[in-house]
């Protein structure tokens, strides 16, 4: 025979089963800025270290052409906003309800 107790912690379990079921998903945006920071790191990393070790994996031409880039050229502008966008899509799918 069931008493109060059982029947308050099978509620429960509805309950935190009900939530879990109807929590909105994020693994899109999740899983797009995990591997956008993967990508992002290595690729430091690689470029770091292979300079380090004096066989850089990018041409000097391209490396030279990167250093003279200012903080007033168009393309770093370009860059700079389209960082910003994609910053305030992420957060903007972390704060806005999802669909259930």
């Amino acid at each position: 025979m069931r008493d109060r107790g059982d029947s308050a912690n099978d509620r429960s379990r509805a309950c935190r089963a009900a939530v879990r079921a109807f929590r909105p998903r994020r693994v899109l945006p999740a899983s797009l800025a995990a591997s956008l920071l993967t990508v992002a790191g290595a690729s430091v990393a690689v470029h770091v270290i292979s300079s380090r070790l004096g066989h850089p994996v990018l041409r000097p031409e391209l490396t030279a052409r990167l250093t003279k880039v200012t903080w007033d050229d168009p393309a770093v502008a370009a860059a700079g906003g389209g960082l910003t966008l994609a910053g305030l899509l992420f957060v903007l799918a972390a704060v806005l309800p999802g669909r259930t």
